[in-house]
């Protein structure tokens, strides 16, 4: 069962750690902090989903979700999440460094 006001709180969560991804300055060679604001928000929107798919928050919260973007996604995509190959990559490769930073 979908929760409407878990998914609006995720989504709107996400688009504000997105605002400011876009807000930060550039930094060369890598601005870790935009990174993690940019990676957090691509994981709130996934827990989105999936909260429309009725997990929990409990569920989402605890493992193997957590800040996993990985599994995030995966389990997403399991839920019917269509994505071209290059992006399910692309996000894929995001989790190793979201969850050690």
């Amino acid at each position: 069962m979908s929760q409407p006001v878990l998914v609006d709180d995720l989504l709107n969560l996400a688009k504000q750690y997105r605002q400011a991804y876009y807000d930060l300055r550039q930094a060369e060679p890598l601005s870790w902090p935009r990174y993690f604001l940019f990676c957090h928000s691509i994981e709130l929107v996934l827990k989105a989903y999936l909260a429309h798919h009725g997990l929990t928050e409990k569920q989402l919260r605890d493992q193997p979700y957590r800040h996993n973007i990985k599994n995030l996604l995966n389990r997403a995509i399991k839920c019917g999440l269509s994505l071209s190959t290059n992006t399910r990559a692309s996000i894929g490769l995001l989790t190793e460094a979201h969850t050690k930073y």
